[in-house]
Formats: structure tokens, sequence, C-alpha cells
């Protein structure tokens, strides 16, 4: 059975209003030409600006890999047309950036999420798009590139569960920093309350809970 996420959130609950985000230092803000950065406020992550600016913010102290994994949990889900990805294995950060981007938008009501490779800041699709799964408020998305795959995650809010909606094999890159946008639809109305990520981390070993053989002679 494959465990998502295994890594712990970045902290965000319960720290101060910040815009834009940095916690001290270790988020850069607004990589790509023409965004903006993302900023903390009561508790939850949106865009800086309510402008026509998508906001994008990097986890700069290291990068992860090989095996990582990045995640979000949404806490208030536009129902105005939007987009939202994140960006994995992210190398040479700027306009010209490598990694995967999974994307997510919503146009019409309509939900599509897609896997796209950024080779010097131009992207390819990988494959066809993976899903439509729709979201709403309390559901979240996630990100992993491991052994040569590329997957997308999806939460369900309502059950509490997981699922892998679909993969692309593509192994370019490996390694890289991990990044989290948010577009600029919905009337700057959706809310990260969560996010998560680094490098992936062994599964958990549960104890056996067989009963111990009988041995005569011994108290049972």
């Amino acid at each position: 059975m494959q465990e998502f996420p295994t890594t712990m959130p970045f902290e965000v609950v319960g720290r101060p209003d910040e815009d834009p985000i940095s916690f001290g230092g270790r988020w850069t803000i607004a990589d790509l030409s023409g965004y903006t950065g993302l900023k903390l406020s009561s508790g939850g992550i949106m865009r800086s600006t309510a402008a026509a600016q998508s906001g994008l913010a990097r986890w700069n102290v290291q990068q992860f890999g090989p095996g990582s994994e990045a995640w979000v949990r949404v806490a208030t889900e536009s129902t105005d047309d939007h987009d939202k990805f994140i960006l994995i294995n992210m190398t040479n950060p700027g306009a010209s950036y490598n990694g995967y981007l999974l994307y997510i938008s919503r146009s019409a009501g309509a939900y599509v999420w897609q896997i796209y490779r950024s080779d010097a800041g131009t992207l390819t699709q990988l494959g066809a798009n993976v899903s439509t799964q729709a979201m709403t408020s309390g559901d979240g998305f996630g990100a992993r590139a491991k052994g040569g795959q590329v997957e997308f995650w999806y939460y369900a809010g309502s059950s509490g569960r997981w699922q892998n909606l679909g993969s692309r094999s593509d192994s370019a890159y490996t390694t890289g920093y991990l990044a989290f946008s948010i577009g600029f639809g919905g009337n700057n109305t959706t809310v990260f309350g969560q996010l998560g990520g680094g490098t992936i981390l062994p599964m958990r070993t549960l104890p056996s809970m067989r009963p111990r053989p009988f041995a005569p002679g011994l108290a049972r």
C-alpha cells in the first residue's frame, strides 16, 4: 500500500500574518516573470494581491530528493474559475527553470488535472490530462516524483483519504526545490490551509499483531 504524504507540514497554523510570506527568509516569492508572491493571512495562505496576477512561493531552505513530494490542504476552494499548481524538483529558479509542474485548472466549473515538465522554462505536457476530479473546501492535492514516475494525488476532505489519480513516466529531474502557486482567478478567495513536502520518508512499519506461539510451561 502506498502512503502519502510521508512528510510533515511547513508550520503555518499559529504564525502571525505576513505579506509576502517569508518565515524568516525561508520562502522566495515570484521566481517566475509576471507572478506576485503569497501571503499568510489569518492562518491561511493566499495571493499577495487581489489584482489579476498569480502568486508563487518557493521553499528555499534546501533542494529535496531523489524521491520528493509536496502537498496542499485547501481551506477554501473558490467556486469561481481559477488555477493552482505545485512545482517539484525545481532547479535553476527563474524564467528558465527546470522541473515538474502539476497543474489544476477550473474553467466553466469543470476541473482539469495536468502534469507538465519544464525544460529551461518551456512547458511540455506529459501525456493526456490526468483527471477531471472536482474539488471543494477541505480537499487537497499533492505531487510525488520517485523512481521515474511523476504522480498526482487528491485528498478528499469528506473521507480523509488520499488517492493517486495517475502518473506519468519521466526521470529528467530527480532533485530540486518545491514551490506552490495560487492563480489570479476566483477573486482571490482560494486559501491554502497547510503546505508540506520534502524528501520522501520510508514507510512506517507497524508492529506485528500475530499472537506469540504457546510454549509449554510458560504462563499465557
